[in-house]
């Protein structure tokens, strides 16, 4: 199983902001009262943010569109049914389907009026997947 910093670097037509300090972090962590996973800290930390082929991972950014806090505090308010412990990794907008994670890592697809539906053990996973669908 590979770590999601060899995952991201594979992948085809990677763009990247700049990396997240960890103060940025922790400050993103507390706006959203959550904790992140250790891989996701990782991600931002390295990347800030990323998008390959069209597909965008949220992480610490000043824009909105991106911004992890951002767009799980605009889940929060279409979805209150949005698990409080979890935030938005990303937002395809097909059918109010985003894609969140928890503190474990653990990641899960999310609809309005739907339960929860875990679907990787891990950020990795699922950008492994994604990149096979690119």
């Amino acid at each position: 199983m590979k770590d999601v910093l060899s995952v991201i670097a594979e992948l085809k037509g990677l763009r990247h902001l700049t990396p997240a300090k960890k103060t940025d972090v922790f400050l993103a962590e507390c706006a959203l009262d959550v904790r992140f996973a250790e891989d996701y800290k990782t991600y931002v930390e390295a990347y800030g943010v990323i998008t390959a082929r069209g597909v965008e991972i949220t992480g610490i950014s000043d824009f909105p569109r991106l911004s992890v806090v951002s767009v799980t505090e605009r889940e929060r308010e279409y979805n209150p049914q949005f698990p409080a412990d979890m935030y938005v990794i990303e937002s395809s907008g097909a059918e109010g389907l985003v894609v969140a994670q928890n503190a474990d890592g653990q990641i899960f697809y999310i609809q309005p009026g739907r339960a929860p539906k875990k679907k990787f053990g891990s950020l990795a996973d699922f950008l492994s997947v994604l990149q096979k669908d690119l």
